[in-house]
């Protein structure tokens, strides 16, 4: 009885932690030199941004590609984001404002290269 309860508990928290967390890879240089191709990122899945957020949105015309940029403002017509690396950056400077809706979380932790993880 104790042993079942206890496997329970671990599976409703690993369902909880799938739904507010997700863990993504970066690919490309467009947040160099925040970010770098490789780096992998634990992102949480909110609704609370601010200005300076690193965050994974949708990419404009694209339902399955995802973009990681930095939230520079939130206006009456979405989320301006922009890369860091504005040489190598496809973003709100091409496309404009992106819907809030887009926005799927904001990057928390960098978890590898271990020699680089920590907040981010």
């Amino acid at each position: 009885m104790l042993l079942t309860l206890g496997l329970i508990s671990i599976a409703v928290g690993i369902a909880i932690a799938r739904s507010l967390f997700k863990m993504v890879e970066v690919s490309g240089f467009s947040m160099y030199p925040t970010l770098l191709p490789g780096d992998r990122l634990v992102v949480y899945k909110t609704r609370r941004l601010r200005p300076g957020d690193i965050v994974i949105a949708t990419t404009p015309g694209s339902r399955a590609q995802q973009m990681i940029k930095r939230l520079v403002e939130i206006n009456s017509h979405g989320a301006v984001l922009l890369g860091d690396n504005s040489f190598a950056s496809t973003d709100s400077r091409s496309f404009g404002s992106v819907p809030l809706e887009a926005i799927k979380g904001k990057a928390v932790y960098r978890y590898f290269p271990f020699e680089r993880s920590g907040a981010v």
